[in-house]
């Protein structure tokens, strides 16, 4: 029975060592085989080696070529793997101390601005510039190639061409750009005479054989005929004698008196002159009702006489008053003026 068990405990000790020599590979082996099988992973025993708790550490390459490696696990050496930007060069881009390494320039970071440049954005804090010019071109002339209007940028050549202005009585046909000219002078550019300025030449300012035409009224309607002449005149078309003004009919047994008050007239194709006026006397008595009578003459302002006639007004007694009574008269030249004499009648 003693060598059963002496026998029994040689086996089992042989078996530990087998199981020994099976499993004992080094630390390193070990963490190899569990981070390709199992990635990285916190030690639960000291089977690694380690103390219960540290990390398997899974090294990654440093961000920055002048960092350390760090570990993805517990972030062991992670800020002295990246890089240290700097901004005091360009407040926009960092530079890292470490490695000089510049940083991926980012849009938002700049204050865009069109101050200075009304083509293109402008970063206020660092100078950077956003995309291409948007130019607002002038074309090339014969002394300046293609030029911005709101930049000044320029682009190409300058042009073959001439930009020429047309010859004058004083000037050959000239290039308005540079000034070349080309050619013989022209004849003269005659403007032709308007009311208040004589034929003249529009380059150069000779006066022609025509004078001044003077003005055209049409007192009418208080204006100018002559075509572009846009002047007015307060001129009278219809000079009326001073009101109020008394007139005597005579007739043979009765006299009637009667004081206009007021002259007014209204002009198309002919003359409607309007008049008011009260009836003061009448020999048939104050509450016989007879018309006003009015005599006129129509001169002109040579003195002429032109028209005549007599109006009468309706039916009134002494001291009524009319209104707007009307007569006419034809065959008035607009272009004239003319005097109208209220005169008695007999």
């Amino acid at each position: 029975m003693k060598g059963i068990c002496t026998k029994g405990l040689l086996l089992l000790l042989a078996l530990l060592l087998a199981t020994a020599s099976l499993y004992g590979c080094d630390d390193k082996a070990k963490d190899d085989e569990n981070e390709s099988t199992y990635g990285t992973y916190y030690d639960t025993d000291y089977s690694s080696g380690t103390a219960p708790g540290d990390c398997y550490h899974d090294w990654q390459s440093a961000e920055c070529p002048s960092g350390t490696p760090y570990c993805s696990m517990c972030y062991e050496n992670y800020w002295s793997s990246q890089h240290d930007w700097d901004y005091t060069n360009n407040p926009c881009v960092g530079t890292c101390t470490a490695c000089g390494e510049t940083e991926e320039d980012y849009s938002w970071r700049h204050i865009w601005d069109y101050t200075n440049n009304p083509c293109i954005a402008t970063c206020k804090d660092c100078g950077a510039t956003e995309g291409e010019p948007k130019h607002d071109w002038l074309a090339a002339t014969c002394t300046t190639p293609k030029t911005c209007k709101d930049c000044g940028a320029t682009e190409g050549e300058v042009s073959d061409e001439h930009d020429w202005l047309a010859a004058t009585c004083t000037t050959p046909k000239t290039c308005k750009d540079c000034g070349a000219t080309e050619g013989e002078k022209s004849e003269h550019n005659w403007v032709a005479a308007t009311c208040t300025t004589a034929e003249r030449c529009k380059d150069c300012g000779e006066k022609g054989d025509e004078a001044a035409l003077g003005h055209y009224w049409n007192y009418a309607k208080g204006t100018c005929d002559h075509e572009g002449c846009e002047e007015t005149t307060d001129a009278p078309f219809i000079l009326f004698p001073e009101t109020p003004i008394s007139v005597t009919y005579t007739g043979y047994s009765e006299t009637r008196r009667c004081k206009i008050t007021s002259f007014r007239y209204e002009w198309s194709w002919k003359l409607s002159v309007y008049w008011d006026a009260e009836k003061t006397y009448d020999t048939e008595g104050n509450n016989y009702s007879s018309a006003c009578t009015i005599g006129y003459k129509r001169y002109d302002l040579d003195g002429y006489v032109v028209d005549s006639g007599t109006d009468y007004s309706v039916a009134i007694c002494v001291g009524e008053k009319v209104k707007d009574q009307v007569f006419y008269i034809y065959d008035l030249d607009p272009h004239r003026q003319y005097r109208l004499v209220i005169l008695d009648v007999d």
